[in-house]
């Protein structure tokens, strides 16, 4: 389950080192950031947060595609509907993804079953 840090809440060790890392590579060398108006220091980490969340939601989809793709019942006539996983471009508040979903298809039907995920 997800949880919400708040802004009082210490960064976890893992989390801050990630976070070092990363602002070195996008902002550089202490004295490469001295010359960077805050506008641009803005726009990068918005950039490098927006990357982030196309990522998560990428690898998150996928896993959850990769769960749900093995054989529905079709919701109409209780046969079983083989599946497959479909790769499509979806475009998210933060960008467009690579998004991948389970998609089935009852033959008898000839409808397209997708699994309800919670």
């Amino acid at each position: 389950m997800f949880r919400s840090l708040s802004t009082d809440d210490p960064l976890d060790p893992r989390l801050k080192q990630l976070l070092d890392e990363i602002s070195q590579d996008v902002f550089g060398s202490d004295e490469e950031v001295d010359n960077l108006d805050f506008a641009t220091i803005e726009q990068r980490a918005h950039e490098v947060g927006r990357r982030v969340a196309r990522q998560l939601a990428e690898k998150a989809a996928a896993k959850q595609a990769s769960n749900t793709h093995q054989t529905q019942t079709c919701p109409d006539c209780k046969r079983s509907c083989s599946g497959a996983i479909e790769t499509r471009e979806l475009l998210t508040q933060d960008g467009p993804i690579q998004l991948q979903e389970a998609g089935h298809y009852c033959s008898h039907c000839r409808r397209a079953v997708f699994p309800q995920q919670n």
